[in-house]
């Protein structure tokens, strides 16, 4: 019993000294808060069966040692991983003893009362789960039985040494189902047979239910402290990701709003050079002279899809030639001569021009015999600044 005692203090310190582990690096030292008392009720039943010196003998083999047993317990779970519980059993064992003719059965009511250390070593190795649904416990204890035996020897009180596991799986908050296996070790008296030197003991196998009280039905509860300081660092720099692409985003967009002034401006001063730019739409105009619309869309490097945003400029394109019955459309393309070679930018520059063509002819039901389409790649250059030159630009011509 003593060292059983010292194992059972040693088993509880080392836990203590790692759950104490694990929960430093998961608080701060300004805000512990204590863990709430986690009760527990239960109550089951099953079989036992008695290893005594003699009882491999029985005729008929061991099963008929097997006796039903009840119990009851009540305990409470101090930190996920380490509890403590009482528990009472018994009702009846049986041992053969073959001493007399023909040998006889041992029958012992008894009645056990036994303290429990329990351990959950997957809370212990891997931290506590609220939504785990099947726990293991491990256990170990000691206690004492009174004996009541079924022949002249009077009744005795015997220690017990006991260990064993359980499984429980949680039905709610509130209950949960287990199965258990323990084993008692007894002194040699336990079937009141003095003597011999047979190690003796008997085996349980039980199920039953457990009920939460309700304080405990909410489980371990984490505290509030375990938003560690690390993860709060991750969600800092998490933040900081955040806010550094919007920066980024903002600036470009401050960069395509400055291209697109600077296109604009440029646009209009080309227009302004074109003699046909204030052309009514009643005013006769020489065979073959051009129109340059003010509206031009744009694309991005290496696309022939136009940015978003530059579909309007293709509506005002194809409102313009509404007005004029006398009038078809070039549709030129162009590229940025920095960016890839005179045949490439070439055939990038007529698939723009198309590209705008097809929209005018299917959703602004422009005539195909009206549309003239002209690639010049980086032959020309409409604007003065060559990297901006990614774009289709609109005339009208007399047919």
């Amino acid at each position: 019993m003593r060292k059983l005692s010292i194992l059972l203090l040693a088993v509880f310190a080392l836990t203590a000294n790692v759950e104490k582990g694990h929960a430093q690096t998961t608080e701060s030292s300004k805000s512990k808060k204590q863990i709430p008392q986690n009760w527990f009720i239960g109550m089951g039943g099953g079989i036992s069966t008695y290893f005594g010196e003699s009882d491999l003998d029985v005729p008929g083999g061991y099963q008929h040692l097997i006796t039903p047993n009840l119990n009851l317990q009540v305990g409470n779970w101090f930190t996920p991983s380490i509890g403590v519980r009482l528990q009472a059993g018994g009702m009846q064992l049986k041992g053969w003893n073959p001493s007399k003719t023909g040998g006889y059965y041992q029958k012992m009511n008894y009645f056990d009362l036994h303290g429990d250390l329990l351990l959950n070593p997957e809370n212990l190795i891997n931290g506590y789960n609220a939504d785990r649904k099947l726990n293991w416990t491990l256990f170990a204890g000691a206690g004492a039985a009174k004996v009541f035996h079924k022949n002249t020897v009077p009744a005795s009180i015997c220690t017990e040494i006991k260990a064993g596991t359980m499984l429980d799986y949680k039905l709610s908050k509130a209950f949960s189902i287990f199965g258990e296996i323990q084993g008692t070790i007894v002194p040699e008296n336990f079937d009141g047979q003095i003597g011999g030197s047979h190690k003796e003991g008997y085996a349980t196998v039980s199920a039953g239910i457990i009920y939460r009280l309700p304080s405990a039905q909410k489980g371990i509860k984490i505290k509030e402290t375990d938003v560690t300081t690390q993860d709060n660092k991750v969600l800092n720099d998490k933040i900081n990701e955040l806010l550094a692409a919007q920066k980024e985003l903002t600036n470009k967009n401050s960069d395509l709003q400055q291209q697109n002034a600077q296109l604009q401006s440029a646009a209009a001063a080309a227009a302004t050079k074109q003699p046909q730019t204030a052309v009514p739409a009643e005013t006769a105009w020489p065979e073959g002279s051009k129109l340059l619309l003010k509206n031009y869309v744009r694309f991005a490097s290496n696309k022939s899809v136009y940015l978003p945003g530059e579909e309007s400029n293709i509506k005002a394109a194809a409102d313009e030639l509404s007005k004029r019955n006398d009038a078809i459309i070039e549709i030129a393309g162009y590229a940025d001569p920095k960016t890839g070679t005179q045949s490439y930018n070439m055939q990038l520059s007529n698939k723009r021009a198309k590209y705008v063509a097809d929209i005018l002819k299917t959703k602004y039901n422009v005539s195909a015999d009206k549309i003239v389409v002209s690639s010049y790649g980086n032959s020309k250059s409409p604007l003065t600044d060559n990297s901006k030159n990614k774009i289709v630009i609109f005339f009208l011509k007399k047919k």
